[in-house]
């Protein structure tokens, strides 16, 4: 399969409303360089514990916590990306602490290894999506509002336990929200905005 952004369809040429056709647009948390650390010293300690040995690790700079979708279009006067940069002028919310408690398995096949977010995460995230709903909201774009599971994808392997179990916790701030384009199938996230939290 042929790269999905070949450099006449680069976001910068197609635009985000170009972008949305091929690939999924969403807002996600990408901890800090300095926690990355941290994250992989959780992810080997889950590996050795839970006995996995074929085991197909996220690279670093993917580790994220999903937030929300990119709005979904309803009556749009503007295009999307003057759109988008409007609606984060009106965006506003506080930064806060991720913290993860938990591993299990998520995904149609129970493949991706996650680490999921303690309650009071959950209701942060929550609260974020919507802030971003709102925020989009004058603009034409519609948010998601709906309660999801806040977690981390910390690679993909078989035999995972059905059952949640209790990790040591890992713990790192939540400074800002990005706008991100997936290249699906290549391993690539392609941030095309910062929106901070305060």
């Amino acid at each position: 399969m042929p790269d999905l952004f070949p450099e006449s369809l680069e976001p910068s040429s197609i635009g985000l409303a170009g972008a949305w056709r091929f690939a999924p647009i969403f807002f996600a948390i990408y901890p800090e360089v300095d926690a990355h650390s941290l994250l992989l010293e959780a992810r080997h300690r889950l590996v050795r514990t839970l006995g996995i040995r074929k085991f197909s690790a996220r690279p670093a700079e993917l580790l994220h916590v999903s937030v929300a979708e990119c709005g979904k279009p309803a009556r749009l006067r503007q295009p999307l990306e003057l759109v988008l940069r409007a609606a984060s002028g009106r965006f506003s919310f506080p930064a806060f602490d991720i913290v993860l408690e938990t591993s299990a398995r998520f995904g149609k096949d129970d493949r991706a290894c996650v680490l999921v977010a303690d309650q009071a995460t959950g209701r942060a995230i929550h609260g974020l999506r919507n802030a971003l709903a709102d925020a989009q909201q004058p603009y034409g774009l519609v948010g998601d509002r709906t309660v999801m599971a806040p977690h981390m994808t910390f690679g993909y392997c078989d035999g995972l336990p059905e059952e949640r179990l209790p990790v040591p916790t890992v713990r790192f701030r939540a400074t800002a929200v990005d706008l991100v384009i997936s290249n699906q199938g290549y391993s690539e996230h392609l941030r095309v905005a910062r929106w901070p939290l305060l």
